[in-house]
């Protein structure tokens, strides 16, 4: 009886060991399973990621490639109004120098020159020191009478003394207007062929000029110059 009882001790013993290292054990190994409503919504939330990753990929790949077609369209056009602008601008040159005739040539040999010439006069100004002026003055000469000399005065008092005199001027006895006969003047020269008698003048009387220094300055005088231009009637050319 103590035999069974201790053996069956044992079992109860081993058996209770075995059953906590069960619970113990089991509880460790043993993963939850997902309810079938978890598994779908996980599955439906990766494939959703993977389409939004695709669909980025696809429309970064998009902008990528429409960028890099502008980029070539711009360049294009660049070369394009580049090439544009210098034809434009060659042509423009082209235009320009064959319209222009060269000087003597007109517009080439296209052209059968008719040269005109016209002269026309200008005046042209330029600066002179003055240092002398013209000044008039009267010039009196005559004869004495009674010592039979001339006499040259610019003195106009001294002419009329002379004019008023008795003895040596026109009022003298033997002068041109009081000789008689006319032979007796000292300046008697002869008869003309009328018969009538001639004589040397006694006085002249002139107002003359002369050009004495003066205080310098400045002055603007002109002188004419002829300019002559041949120019071609049908094309415009000069020579």
């Amino acid at each position: 009886m103590k035999h069974k009882t201790i053996v069956i001790g044992l079992l109860i013993i081993v058996l209770a060991a075995a059953g906590i290292s069960l619970a113990v054990f089991g509880d460790r190994d043993e993963t939850p399973a997902s309810a079938p409503g978890e598994e779908k919504i996980d599955a439906a939330a990766g494939e959703g990621d993977d389409l939004e990753s695709e669909e980025a990929e696809e429309a970064e790949d998009a902008e990528k490639t429409e960028a890099a077609e502008e980029n070539e369209e711009t360049a294009q056009t660049g070369a394009g109004t580049d090439e544009d602008q210098s034809e434009s601008s060659a042509e423009a040159g082209q235009s320009t120098s064959s319209s222009r005739p060269s000087a003597g040539q007109g517009s080439g040999t296209s052209c059968q020159h008719n040269w005109v010439t016209t002269t026309r006069t200008e005046k042209e100004p330029h600066t002179v020191i003055v240092t002398e002026k013209v000044v008039q003055y009267d010039y009196y000469r005559f004869y004495w009478y009674n010592t039979r000399q001339w006499e040259e005065t610019r003195d106009p008092d001294r002419f009329d003394e002379w004019q008023h005199d008795r003895n040596g001027g026109p009022l003298s006895p033997n002068s041109i207007n009081m000789a008689n006969p006319p032979e007796k003047c000292p300046l008697f020269k002869g008869y003309d062929s009328n018969g009538h008698a001639t004589y040397t003048n006694d006085h002249v009387h002139s107002t003359l000029s002369e050009t004495v220094p003066c205080e310098p300055y400045e002055k603007t005088e002109y002188t004419t110059v002829t300019i002559r231009t041949t120019v071609c009637s049908k094309c415009g050319a000069t020579r």
